[in-house]
This record gives C-alpha cells, structure tokens and sequence, in this order.
C-alpha cells in the first residue's frame, strides 16, 4: 500500500504544478508564437481569421505594394516588435514598436493574436511534446 501512496502523492504533486509547467512551457514558445503571428500578418491575416483591408491602389501604384491584404511591413519593425508572454492561464501578445498603439487602434487587438489554426499547430508542435517532457522530468526525479 506504501508504493501506491508514494505514486499518488507524486501524480498529485505533477497535477498541481501543471499550470506553472503550462507558463513556463509557453514562455519557452515566445519565439515560436511571434513567428506564427508573423506568419499571419505576412498574408494580411488577423488572428480572428479576418484580413486586413486590401492595400490602395495608390499603395501599389506609387509605393510598390502588394495587390491584396496589407501586411503591416515596412521596415520590418512591427514584426521585430512582437513579445509574447504567459501570466498564469494568460498569453499577452504586445508589441515595442511605436506604431503598434496606431496599428492595433486602426485594425484591433487582433493583428497581435493567434488564429485557431495557428494555436492548433503550436499545440501540436511545442505546447504538448515540451508539457510530456516537463512532466516526465517530474516522474523521473
């Protein structure tokens, strides 16, 4: 009964410090969550699914732009800018650039978030294989 006890304790022990596991795994991803939010803003994709509005055609005959959705792109700094971090069960997605209180008022909170594919795959490829490691750690020790 004693070797039972010793793995329930040590279950319950994981299961308490799964959302510190969950924080720290997402911070570990900031990199992998600002390239997935880049990603998007390079097709005109908000987080929300929706695209932000087309590029002028004064956009694309004067300045060189892309027909389609705008990209946020100029010189690079808005995407350079993005800084994902987790606070508890919180993921807050900001940006250092100078533009970004423009940017976000102009075209909403959501140029800075992820859409549903893009949490999916995050999941898949980071949030989950880094948790089993996390947890095996715990189990190990």
């Amino acid at each position: 009964m004693e070797v039972l006890e010793r793995i329930i304790s040590k279950l319950q022990g994981i299961k308490d410090s799964l959302p510190d596991i969950a924080e720290k795994v997402v911070n570990d991803s900031a990199p992998q969550i600002e390239d997935k939010i880049i990603f998007q803003l390079r097709q005109g994709l908000k987080g929300d699914g929706s695209y932000l509005p087309n590029y002028s055609p004064v956009s694309v005959a004067k300045f060189g732009k892309p027909f389609g959705p705008i990209k946020l792109y100029v010189t690079g700094d808005y995407y350079q800018g993005l800084k994902a971090k987790a606070f508890g069960n919180v993921l807050e997605i900001d940006d250092t650039d100078w533009k970004d209180p423009m940017l976000t008022l102009r075209y909403g909170d959501s140029i800075k978030a992820l859409t549903d594919q893009s949490l999916a795959e995050l999941q898949e490829e980071e949030f989950i294989p880094r948790m089993i490691d996390e947890v095996n750690k715990l189990l190990s020790a």
